[in-house]
This record gives structure tokens, sequence and C-alpha cells, in this order.
């Protein structure tokens, strides 16, 4: 075996491949929402209130886009956390124009039908695993920002996990087999990266 491939299991690989697929969504809606937000598609301050939103509540994109505010913490994912998460998606897209706002709306949307019509959070732990590996894996793409800094916002995350993983436990009712080896899978991959 190469050490290509020692370093670089393909599952690893796989993660990765999803989440800069993620990222790269992100900052395609973050830079439409710029543009919504600075009037070179309709601008206004509702657009920045969206922004600051998402970046607050989905800090692997605010670190991604090398806006370190929430480098220190894991997203809230308690079921009361993404209950109050799916009210903002809800309550911003109600108050955009979807015409004018177009990237913001359309993202709105789509988070709302994710969590409430998919609730793949009250089904998939792949959904916690995910979310844990992209505020992570966020910070190593992260060029920007100073090693020592971003081996204090790891290990701010690192030690959250076990909560997040603890709010999977709660919020998980009857998980297939195959989402459960899944999930299985992603955790012992994500482990060996780490360390």
């Amino acid at each position: 075996m190469n050490d290509q491939t020692e370093s670089n299991p393909p599952a690893m690989e796989s993660i990765r491949s999803r989440l800069r697929v993620g990222f790269a969504i992100g900052a395609c809606l973050c830079a439409g929402f710029a543009a919504e937000a600075t009037g070179q598609v309709g601008g206004s301050s509702g657009v920045e209130a969206v922004r600051d939103y998402l970046l607050y509540f989905e800090p692997d994109l605010a670190s991604q886009l090398e806006i370190h505010l929430y480098d220190g913490r894991l997203p809230d994912l308690t079921e009361e956390g993404l209950a109050a998460r799916v009210r903002g998606y809800r309550d911003h897209r109600a108050s955009l124009d979807p015409n004018t706002h177009k990237a913001a709306s359309r993202y709105l949307a789509q988070r709302v039908s994710s969590f409430d019509d998919v609730r793949s959070w009250s089904w998939s732990p792949a959904f916690y695993l995910d979310a844990i590996g992209r505020s992570l894996w966020s910070l190593e793409e992260s060029p920007g920002l100073p090693s020592d800094l971003r081996i204090e916002a790891l290990t701010a995350r690192l030690r959250q996990v076990s909560t997040g993983l603890e709010a999977a436990k709660a919020n998980v009712f009857l998980p297939s087999q195959f989402l459960v080896r899944d999930g299985m899978e992603i955790t012992a991959d994500l482990k060996g990266y780490l360390q």
C-alpha cells in the first residue's frame, strides 16, 4: 500500500469530499447574501441579519469563511437548540422578499424543509456526525487562522464533541441499522483522522 493510501483512507477522502462540497455551497450562498446585502442585488439590512444569524447558528460555515467569531464552539445540537434554529430560519425567511433576496430565501427554505420535513436530526446519527465533522474540518480549511489559534479553537470544539453525541442519543429515535452502521464508520474514520 502506498503512503497516499495509508494517510488518506478512501472513507476519509469521501468525508473530505462531502465536506468540501458543503463548504463550497455555503460560500456561494454567503456571497449571494453579500451581494443582496450591499445592494448589488436589491440589498437590505434584512439579508445582513440573515447572514449574521446563519453564521451564529452554523459556526462551521463562519470558520470556513474566515469569520472567526464562533471558532470555539460547535453548533447547538440539542433539541432546544435545533428548535430555536428552525424558528429563526422561518422568521428570517418570512422577513425577506423572495423575489429580491433569492439566495437567502432559497437557502432558508431548504433549511426549514430539511429540519421540518426530512427531520434527519430525529432519525439519522449521521446528521450529528456531519455537523461535528464539518465544525472540526472547517478550522483545518481556514488558512488565514494562525496555527496557535487554530489549535485553541480545535481543542475547544473537541471538548464539546461529547455534548453533541449526547444530543444525538437524546434526539434520534429508531434509526435504521444502515444509518447506525454508516454513523459508526464515519465516527471511526473521523477518530482515526483526528489521531
